[in-house]
């Protein structure tokens, strides 16, 4: 047994250093792959490391993507409110349209009325001008007429006059014949108003001529430019006059911003003969009481 295992420890003994390089070789070999698979595991890391670099960019990619879709969708809605603004739009200016033809169709009916219009009033305006030329023949000899009757009703008064002033000389009186200013008196047209004015000269002068008190119909020139310019009676400044006075307080007078008599209805009054206040009452159509 002993032999057996001589030989057998001899045996193994010599195959000892086959197995010493066996077992070096698979050391190195086992280093090999340890060092090949330590590369490989940092291989591995690296290639999470870039998974993860990857994954990131991918969520970045996708918030990206998500912020893009959203402004697609905005833009989308922005474009189909665009959109419907726009068809709304050209719906309005369909209606202008249709309205701004209706009124060109109207405007030119007005111009066709009118400019019938203006037709029927050319001819209207044709028969009038006929009729005035007809009727001016007519005003011309109505006004020769009322000239006539104011010749001689100037005639008549002259007459009175001249009858009255013999009357005034047989009985010892100094009777001055009152008459009109050029520029005071009545149109032929207000020959109504130029009458009653006249016979009005004639009755102060009837009552003149019968008075031992001296009134306008009396009196020299001299003595008139002495008298109030309004009442013509007293001798006193217009300012102090109690015609003036009165007629102011009625509110028949006044002054306007020139400082010139008007009368209530702010038409001026003009100085006369027979002074201011016989003027207003006339262009009042009041009777001044004496």
């Amino acid at each position: 047994m002993k032999e057996k295992t001589e030989l057998f420890t001899q045996g193994v003994a010599s195959h000892v250093p086959e197995i010493l390089k066996e077992i070096q070789r698979l050391r190195a070999r086992e280093e090999k792959r340890d060092m090949q698979w330590a590369k490989v595991e940092k291989e591995m890391e690296g290639l999470k490391t870039e998974v993860e670099k990857t994954k990131n960019e991918q969520r970045k990619l996708e918030v990206k993507v998500e912020t893009l879709s959203t402004a697609l969708d905005n833009k989308s809605k922005e474009a189909e409110t665009e959109k419907v603004g726009r068809e709304k739009l050209e719906k309005e200016i369909g209606k202008l349209e249709a309205k701004v033809s209706e009124q060109g169709k109207a405007i030119e009916t007005e111009k066709s009325e009118r400019k019938l219009e203006n037709e029927r009033w050319e001819k209207k305006w044709k028969k009038v001008e006929e009729a005035l030329k007809k009727s001016t023949g007519d005003i011309q000899t109505k006004v020769e007429k009322e000239e006539n009757e104011e010749r001689r009703e100037d005639l008549r008064v002259e007459k009175e006059e001249e009858r009255l002033d013999d009357n005034s000389q047989n009985k010892g009186l100094i009777v001055g014949v009152v008459t009109l200013p050029k520029k005071d008196q009545i149109s032929l047209t207000d020959n109504k108003m130029g009458q009653e004015r006249k016979r009005f000269f004639l009755e102060t002068l009837i009552g003149a001529a019968s008075l031992d008190v001296p009134s306008f119909a009396k009196r020299s020139k001299e003595e008139e430019k002495k008298l109030c310019w309004y009442c013509m009676k007293g001798v006193h400044k217009m300012d102090d006059c109690p015609g003036l006075r009165t007629d102011r307080e009625k509110g028949l007078v006044s002054l306007d911003e020139n400082n010139r008599l008007v009368d209530r209805k702010g038409n001026l009054i003009k100085r006369t003969k027979e002074g201011f206040r016989v003027q207003l009452y006339e262009q009042l159509g009041l009777t001044l009481e004496n």
